[in-house]
């Protein structure tokens, strides 16, 4: 989606951010609450920019198309 990793604070949240045309997103990542409950990928979404549904499907090709499993 064209987010880079910030530098961490310690924390165990996850900072990411872009910039299109003037408009800055910033995404935050709970990493130890995953698998994430609807709430929280909605609140993605929403920081994202995106709808529910466009951040969801992001996220599953990744995952496909990342995993060791996946079939060719």
């Amino acid at each position: 989606m064209g987010f880079s990793p910030q530098k961490q604070d310690g924390s165990s949240h996850e900072h990411w951010e872009k910039v299109v045309g003037s408009k800055l997103y910033k995404v935050t990542v709970d990493c130890p609450k995953a698998p994430f409950g609807d709430t929280l990928v909605s609140s993605m979404a929403k920081q994202a920019g995106v709808t529910k549904k466009v951040f969801l499907m992001y996220c599953h090709h990744k995952n496909i198309k990342n995993s060791p499993r996946r079939v060719e």
